[in-house]
């Protein structure tokens, strides 16, 4: 019998600045996400998380601090649900957007397309879109 060898745990590194947006913890500053797509859903991603967790998005202005416009955002919830349909995301990623959503039960936020409809929800419950 062979031991399987330790396994030594990391954490991802995230990064919130982007030239396309993203979110500065030091200056406390978010310049909106004017695209989107496959290639920088990721940085939409660890953007947004680091804002909530910094304390900087709004409950009734959290789309348009993070996004240009808000076909931008809708955009957002598309390539989100597309992109992972079949992957998990990280835990901060799903904690930050379930939060967000306010869904309550996370047990309503399981697939990516669920995370999407529960924040399109919470952004027309608050009046943003």
């Amino acid at each position: 019998m062979a031991l399987i060898a330790d396994y030594k745990p990391f954490n991802r590194t995230f990064n919130s600045k982007f030239a396309t947006g993203g979110f500065d913890p030091v200056s406390r500053e978010f310049t909106p996400f004017e695209t989107v797509s496959s290639k920088n859903i990721e940085g939409i991603l660890d953007a947004f998380a680091i804002a909530l967790e910094s304390g900087y998005l709004d409950s009734e202005k959290w789309v348009s601090q993070v996004f240009a416009s808000k076909a931008v955002f809708e955009q957002f919830l598309v390539e989100f649900a597309k992109e992972y349909e079949t992957w998990r995301i990280h835990d901060r990623w799903y904690w930050a957007l379930v939060e967000v959503a306010n869904a309550g039960d996370p047990a309503e936020c399981v697939h990516a397309k669920d995370i999407a409809y529960q924040l399109a929800e919470a952004a027309k419950n608050s009046g943003q879109i």
